[in-house]
């Protein structure tokens, strides 16, 4: 692994010797060549197992748009219907349980829901189409609520000169990144994927574009309902690549006082200590066939008319979900071949022990014992949602 540490190490100090430029480098920018790899590969002939459940979605109190997210609640399974602003349960069995929240102001009723999850042991946290920001308890009643401030408090920021000034370093210049669908949370602060899509500091074109790749930040800290740090900029993969905005997005989960992130395009997964917030090593092994010959734009127009199109012929990392048990730390990551082909890695330790195929979009987003659950892509004219049982080796 030396050499390509070497590597690594040259390509931050050529980023470095890059930031000379009218743009301020970033004042926390990772040096990927420095951190140890320390994965394993060690593929089972006793692989991962999994089996299907149907959700009705078309009945009574169980109707559903069938878009939004699963997640788990202590023994029930969630799903947080975009559409209808309602969170459906389920038993393990994939039984309707009943309904909570309503589009609204009332007291148990939301103004929009984008995505939901698990919070601090027993709550629940939800985000709506306009950052705002929900806090529930265990039983699913409100508790808080106040919208997300995308700059530090009491900042007042200089609009007209930073679009004049791009400045990777400015909280202001970043928003969430909608296409991540995802975010978490440690010891009260909230991790957020963020970009920044300034039209002079962007991954689609000019003269600033490697910059960009190098010194911008892909995470956000939100504490007190205000973003108050940014950190983490792309990895060396996207040296391969002049523009590469269809497949630069973030992936990854918080497990402990870890953040497991990676990017789309990249095999490896980083693991950043959130107390230190120090990068402590690496692992990761490339998923077998998966296609990453990705085209490249000049222009936020062309990426944008051929971004469905891309992101189903190409191939690509989808999303990491990691859970303790037994004393063992297993992380699931998610991929897309090609056209065609979906699979999942599974990590035990940093080792990557399985890896099968799967349906389309297959995602794993809980555990409830002794199996870990998944959802994957509904098909039109289905009248069910799917989830998936897996029982690992």
């Amino acid at each position: 692994m030396w050499k390509i540490n070497s590597i690594l190490s040259l390509l931050f100090v050529i980023a470095m010797v890059a930031c000379h430029s009218n743009i301020p480098c970033s004042d926390n920018c990772i040096d990927y060549g420095a951190i140890q790899y320390r994965g394993a590969k060690l593929l089972k002939n006793d692989g991962v197992e999994y089996d299907t459940i149907y959700i009705n979605s078309i009945e009574g109190d169980a109707l559903s748009s069938m878009i939004g997210n699963f997640f788990v609640h202590r023994d029930k399974i969630c799903f947080a219907d975009n559409e209808l602003s309602t969170i459906l349960t389920y038993d393990t069995l994939g039984r309707h349980i009943k309904n909570y929240l309503s589009f609204g102001r009332g007291p148990k009723e939301i103004l929009g829901l984008y995505y939901a999850t698990n919070y601090d042991n027993d709550s629940i946290m939800i985000m709506d189409g306009m950052w705002g920001l929900y806090y529930l308890d265990s039983a699913f009643n409100i508790v808080d609520t106040k919208r997300v401030s995308w700059h530090l408090p009491g900042e007042v920021v200089d609009w007209d000169s930073l679009l004049k000034n791009p400045d990777p370093n400015v909280v202001a210049m970043y928003e969430y990144e909608w296409t991540s669908e995802h975010f978490d949370y440690y010891k009260g602060d909230i991790i957020f994927p963020v970009v920044t899509e300034h039209i002079n500091y962007n991954g689609f074109f000019g003269k600033n574009c490697r910059h960009f790749y190098r010194n911008a930040s892909t995470f956000g800290v939100v504490r007190n309902y205000s973003l108050q740090q940014i950190m983490i900029q792309r990895s060396p993969i996207y040296e391969n690549y002049k523009y590469a905005p269809t497949f630069y997005h973030q992936i990854f989960d918080v497990l402990d006082n870890i953040l497991y992130f990676s990017f789309e395009a990249d095999s490896l997964i980083y693991c950043m200590d959130l107390d230190s917030r120090e990068v402590v090593k690496s692992f990761g092994c490339e998923a077998m066939g998966i296609d990453k010959d990705y085209p490249e734009y000049t222009s936020f127009e062309r990426c944008d008319e051929n971004w469905k199109s891309d992101r189903g012929q190409y191939g690509y990392y989808q999303n990491i979900f990691a859970y303790r048990l037994d004393n063992n730390n297993y992380l699931f990551r998610s991929f897309k071949k090609d056209s065609k082909g979906y699979g999942v890695q599974l990590y035990k330790n940093d080792t990557l022990i399985s890896e099968i195929a799967t349906p389309k979009d297959f995602k794993v987003f809980g555990y409830i014992a002794p199996y870990f659950y998944a959802s994957s892509a509904y098909k039109s004219g289905v009248d069910s949602m799917y989830i998936h049982r897996i029982k690992i080796p």
